[in-house]
């Protein structure tokens, strides 16, 4: 199957997990509720058996050699220095961004988990945070997308547009600057390892802290 009707199928994948009418409160605040944490897990179903499915053919590659393996001692570790460079390196971003721009960088799906008290439904929205949306979105941004991308230009280059594509996909404006120097890095970690598990540490890990200090702020962080 040709690369650009895959990447057609992923982006439609993508914008039909993305779109929808969310519940607002009376602020015209996103809510947390059991539909949408239901509705996200679901989604997610199509873009996986997509990426799983489709990527050995378009890359030419078995998803081992694509990095979707267990990882090493050393995947971790760099995970974990990813993970503190991405929050380093996404929360400049968004300081520039605010200077600049007078724009808060906080991410609305972050903002979520100051809209609720019901613990189940925010250890399901941390599940995905951590979990289900790391795996997904590092099969499809930097097991497909950047290593279409590294194909066709230097790496430094690849780095950028894969992160701009990252950024860009989550359709968030508050937040699409930091995402998409947050996705360079992840990209970065990808290329430094070869290992998916090691970018989906670093993903999922960058979730959890960012999540963790909105619970610990009461949603007032900005």
């Amino acid at each position: 199957m040709g690369g650009a009707l895959i990447v057609g199928i992923l982006l439609a994948a993508l914008a039909v997990r993305l779109d929808g009418t969310p519940i607002m409160n009376a602020h015209h605040q996103m809510q947390l509720t059991r539909g949408l944490v239901i509705g996200q897990l679901i989604s997610y179903a199509p873009i996986l058996a997509i990426a799983l499915t489709l990527l050995p053919s378009a890359a030419c590659r078995s998803l081992s050699a694509l990095g979707l393996r267990a990882p090493r001692f050393r995947d971790i570790g760099i995970g974990i220095i990813g993970a503190l460079a991405m929050y380093v390196v996404a929360g400049l971003a968004a300081v520039l961004q605010a200077k600049l721009f007078h724009i808060a960088g906080k991410q609305q799906a972050v903002a979520l988990f100051s809209t609720t008290h019901d613990e189940t439904l925010i250890l399901g929205m941390v599940a995905i945070a951590v979990f289900f949306a790391p795996f997904v979105e590092e099969l499809v941004f930097r097991g497909f997308f950047f290593n279409a991308l590294l194909r066709r230009m230097p790496v430094g280059f690849a780095i950028a547009l894969d992160g701009i594509i990252f950024g860009a996909a989550h359709f968030d404006p508050n937040a699409s600057f930091p995402l998409m120097c947050g996705g360079m890095v992840l990209a970065a970690v990808y290329y430094r390892t070869g290992s998916l598990a090691a970018s989906m540490f670093t993903h999922g890990t960058f979730n959890f802290i960012s999540v963790v200090l909105v619970l610990a702020s009461g949603g007032k962080l900005s």
